[in-house]
């Protein structure tokens, strides 16, 4: 065995992180080793640098030259279009399911947003309104 295993596989408790030194597997987990740690860094900069690959090349061709309106147009669409594809499922799903009561606070956050931003609010302003009804709706119960 070594220092990062546990004795006995069947007293894991899902975690692979114990040692022996450590108390064993007898209990719960202490926290993972310190190679775990060093391997996340390493994860987050290798996925940093695989990120600037794939977009370095494109914006360094594109520098120079001007783009058409039509491609204009779509890029400043983009971020219209990924902000309901980030939100409405954090909106829209609870525990996997859809919820559509009226009890669901999150729900009544996104309608805040929508009406003072439909009558011309600052965004922020209308998420940081959006935020308080749904804290202020949970804590009520």
């Amino acid at each position: 065995m070594n220092e990062t295993s546990c004795v006995k596989p069947e007293a894991r408790h899902g975690c692979a992180g114990a040692r022996p030194s450590a108390g064993g597997c007898g209990g719960p987990c202490r926290g993972p080793p310190r190679r775990s740690v060093s391997r996340v860094w390493l994860v987050i900069g290798g996925m940093a640098v695989a990120t600037y690959l794939t977009r370095a090349p494109m914006f360094l061709a594109l520098a120079r030259r001007p783009l058409p309106p039509r491609v204009r147009l779509w890029l400043r669409l983009v971020p219209l279009a990924v902000l309901p594809a980030l939100a409405v499922p954090l909106v829209l799903v609870r525990d996997g399911r859809l919820a559509l009561g009226l009890a669901h606070p999150p729900l009544w956050g996104a309608a805040v947003v929508f009406v003072l931003a439909a009558r011309g609010v600052n965004l922020l302003a209308s998420v940081a309104v959006a935020v308080a009804v749904v804290a202020l709706l949970r804590a009520l119960g």
